[in-house]
């Protein structure tokens, strides 16, 4: 009797252990609409990522000649480090002069989120903005009922470009 009861608590006492070590966990949108609220930034890519021990997502953000990156805790949504600078020609040297137009009237990429997970259900893993032989997008892997999904969106109307399910 005496080893059952202490036996039961043991077991009680581990389950709650284990439950506190279980951390929520904020999802990729939550992280850009973190990034974005720092300040007048474009995000232009969000992932999930490893920082030592913790999981957490790396934002890059820009704005004019400035880029920024945000690391943030991924069970809380704490930002943990905010790396800045300054760039000379940022646009020029990453995407050419003339692509920063194309950002410029892109949707906010927590707009894209929100209005592709509301539709679908489904969760965004990562996200980035691209430029390609003049066509602007954004590369979002996305989780879904069907797996793992490459879609290509684009970033004004934030319309199906083509998808591309993942092996």
């Amino acid at each position: 009797m005496k080893f059952s009861g202490f036996l039961a608590l043991a077991l009680l006492l581990l389950s709650s252990a284990v439950t506190a070590q279980r951390p929520a966990t904020i999802s990729a949108l939550e992280a850009v609409k973190i990034a974005e609220h720092g300040g007048n930034w474009h995000v232009t890519d969000v992932e999930k990522d490893r920082w030592g021990s913790k999981a957490v997502y790396e934002v890059e953000v820009v704005s004019g000649t400035k880029s920024a990156t945000y690391i943030i805790d991924a069970s809380n949504g704490k930002v943990l480090r905010q790396n800045s600078s300054t760039l000379r020609n940022f646009w020029g040297e990453v995407f050419g002069r003339s692509n920063e137009v194309y950002l410029s009237r892109a949707r906010s990429l927590s707009s894209i989120i929100s209005s592709l997970e509301g539709r679908t259900g489904g969760k965004v893993l990562s996200a980035s903005f691209d430029v390609e032989d003049g066509t602007a997008y954004y590369e979002v892997e996305f989780l879904s009922q069907i797996g793992r999904t490459k879609l290509y969106l684009d970033p004004v109307s934030g319309q199906r470009l083509n998808f591309i399910p993942d092996d």
